[in-house]
């Protein structure tokens, strides 16, 4: 499978989250999805899509459907995912999102 993601549309998937997304503790969908204990506090759920960054904003989070997508300084990102198929779910998400956003 092709794992190329469009840095440019993540990141605006990011935003979006943030602005029209509410806070992970206070969204039920965001209880469908397993957070970590460092992404808690600063967590927003748009759409079953979870988005938060570390302490510095250096490094942006999604997370969809077990699939996590790290998107890091320079352009560059890791993707954590249990399945192809799970990760074909994620890339689909991402590009309903990012249709929102155009």
């Amino acid at each position: 499978m092709n794992h190329a993601i469009n840095m440019t549309q993540a990141l605006r998937v990011y935003a979006l989250v943030i602005d029209k997304g509410t806070k992970a503790q206070d969204s039920q969908q965001a209880n469908t999805q397993q957070l970590n204990t460092e992404s808690d506090d600063n967590s927003y759920c748009y759409e079953e899509m979870l988005a938060w960054s570390d302490y510095d904003g250096y490094t942006a989070y999604l997370k969809y459907n077990q699939v996590t997508l790290t998107l890091l300084f320079h352009g560059k990102y890791l993707l954590d995912y249990p399945s192809d198929a799970k990760l074909a779910a994620f890339i689909q998400k991402l590009n309903k999102l990012a249709n929102e956003v155009k």
